[in-house]
């Protein structure tokens, strides 16, 4: 077997991921249902803390917040927005809630890549709490850790979209491929995407002079909502799976019992 086709192969036997299941085994009684649960849940408080920042958003010239030109991460940036707690402590609840789904996801692939795969998502979670840890008014450690967050981002949904894409027979794992991939080509289009009126502004943010439509902001919110969308996926692949093996198992207690044969009267 070539050496690339062992990150495809299904695993064989045990190793060392199995006893760190046995480990977070205990934290739940179904091991798929919650960290989708938990997923969607973080997710739910990282969007209301987004929206109760944009509520009491004050700008440097007193103008309201809007996604076609101000930065996600200025809602967690004190200095303008007064509720920033809301979405700072949003988004650290929602990389901590997503950690057991990053786990489930890596192991439902069946693939030495999905198990790969999750060690970049840990560190992306990880990246993308001490965000909202450090918020812009730390303006040099926020700046690592957004782009620790985006890179990692990045190699994460390219290696779960080649995990799960030899499966593409199979719906659940043809949409998290299909939805990986436009992840990842909004990741890379961002990254790549010149980045100097966002120095200018950050040298500057009290004098600059913000377009009513900010292509780099726009491509940042794009990202946001591709890295949505690939989640609801994942929790929904999760979810399929756990309803298929719930429907092909045998009911408990459930025997085949053969119809007797009635009496003849007489």
């Amino acid at each position: 077997m070539r050496r690339a086709e062992l990150f495809f192969a299904p695993r064989k036997g045990r190793h060392g991921l199995e006893n760190v299941a046995k480990f977070l085994k205990p934290m739940n009684a179904n091991r798929i249902t919650l960290p989708a649960l938990l997923a969607l849940g973080g997710g739910f408080v990282f969007v209301v803390g987004m929206l109760l920042s944009a509520a009491d958003f004050e700008g440097f010239s007193g103008d309201r917040y809007a996604i076609t030109n101000h930065f996600i991460s200025e809602l967690g940036w004190k200095r303008i927005s007064p509720s920033a707690h809301f979405f700072n402590g949003g988004l650290v609840i929602c990389c901590l809630a997503y950690v057991p789904m990053m786990w489930r996801l890596g192991r439902q692939s069946r693939t030495r890549l999905g198990d790969v795969a999750m060690i970049p998502g840990f560190v992306m979670l990880g990246a993308g709490a001490a965000v909202g840890l450090l918020p812009l008014d730390y303006l040099k450690a926020h700046l690592i850790a957004a782009g620790i967050f985006f890179w990692f981002s990045l190699v994460t949904a390219v290696l779960f979209t080649l995990a799960f894409l030899p499966r593409w027979n199979r719906f659940p794992s043809r949409g998290i491929a299909v939805v990986g991939g436009i992840a990842s080509m909004s990741f890379l289009i961002f990254l790549i995407f010149p980045k100097e009126s966002a120095i200018r502004f950050l040298r500057n943010p009290e004098g600059f002079e913000r377009p009513l439509f900010w292509g780099l902001v726009i491509l940042e919110w794009s990202v946001l909502f591709s890295v949505y969308l690939w989640g609801l996926t994942a929790v929904f692949v999760l979810w399929f799976r756990e309803r298929s093996k719930l429907e092909s198992a045998p009911c408990p207690g459930a025997e085949s019992v053969e119809p007797r044969a009635g009496r003849s009267g007489g």
